[in-house]
């Protein structure tokens, strides 16, 4: 295995976010991230759901070495079905 710490890219509602994770680390702390950065914090992580590039959704509760998560992925990001910010104006 080659290095453990790598950048990965989070499209949280269309925009690309660049989020560092490692291997051992949690997938839900690389979408808390990408929430942060974005400034998407709305709701809470639990309301996102993430896919891959093949858009299967991926376990969060899971580490980035288990879901085999290889250094530049593209993950998306986006509210699960029947979430949403009723009268945000947003």
């Amino acid at each position: 295995m080659k290095d453990k710490h790598f950048e990965i890219t989070i499209v949280v509602n269309g925009k690309p976010e660049q989020v560092p994770v490692s291997l051992d680390e949690q997938i839900e702390e690389a979408v808390k991230t990408a929430l942060k950065k974005s400034g998407n914090s709305g709701q809470p992580a639990e309301q996102w759901e993430l896919r891959d590039e093949a858009g299967q959704i991926l376990d969060t509760s899971k580490t980035i070495g288990a879901l085999d998560i290889k250094a530049g992925a593209k993950l998306f990001l986006s509210l699960k079905a029947g979430v949403g910010g009723s009268g945000s104006g947003v």
